[in-house]
């Protein structure tokens, strides 16, 4: 029998915000303006943050994110994958 519950190690909050990415996709020229792309969390935990995105974003992905906890009327700057 397969253990099916969540076994993160630190518990995820369900927290919707909106947020932006910024990422310079390999694939680009140089010289070209970095990706920009928008969404909103899903959840976040201590050390990890689900998003729903309007656009594709590559596995281990180098991202700078801008996420706007509107509540608290504030902004955190994060780097990521």
């Amino acid at each position: 029998m397969t253990d099916n519950r969540d076994k993160r190690r630190y518990p995820r909050l369900p927290r919707e915000e909106p947020l932006s990415i910024r990422m310079e996709l390999p694939s680009e020229e140089p010289g070209k303006k970095p990706v920009q792309v928008y969404g909103s969390s899903v959840d976040m935990s201590a050390k990890g943050l689900q998003v729903r995105l309007d656009h594709e974003i590559p596995a281990g992905q180098d991202m700078e994110i801008w996420i706007v906890f509107v509540d608290e009327n504030d902004a955190f700057n994060l780097y990521g994958k």
